[in-house]
């Protein structure tokens, strides 16, 4: 399969063929996309951001949905340059966050709301009492700053 910046609709892919699809569009190498595949099939992902289909044999991809985590990654926030990035306590990047719930349902023990900074990677388990309490100073934060510009 020759793979190409779009990819055939209803295409799938190989670990392989998908990493190196990855390295094209995004940068990197293809081993380093071979391992983040890997690490995103793990059972007890939290926040799967490209999962493989399911079935028996080696993992599969589907090229629409790395079409999607592509384009998604184009346009993020995670991706803004130096002169694109807000100065201060992130020293000019913007902060890529992650916030999910750890449900009983899905198997976490206990309940939590994970809260995730990736670069530095600092992972923080909050009660939803804790989770509270953060968005609420969050936007408190933000509507200082925002009644501040409006004077």
């Amino acid at each position: 399969m020759t793979i190409s910046s779009k990819l055939p609709v209803g295409a799938t892919l190989s670990t392989a063929e998908a990493a190196k699809h990855l390295a094209r569009e995004l940068g990197g190498k293809e081993a380093h996309w071979a391992i983040w595949l890997a690490n995103e099939r793990k059972p007890n992902r939290v926040n799967r951001r490209l999962a493989p289909l399911p079935g028996p044999g080696r993992p599969r991809y589907a090229a629409g949905k790395i079409d999607e985590y592509v384009t998604l990654r184009r346009s993020g926030p995670h991706n803004a340059g130096p002169a694109e990035s807000t100065q201060g306590a992130t020293k000019g990047r913007k902060p890529t966050l992650h916030v999910s719930a750890m449900k009983l349902s899905d198997g976490a023990d206990p309940a939590a709301v994970l809260f995730v900074i990736p670069k530095p990677l600092v992972t923080f388990l909050l009660s939803s009492e804790e989770a509270r309490h953060l968005a609420s100073r969050l936007v408190k934060a933000a509507d200082e700053i925002d009644g501040e510009a409006r004077e």
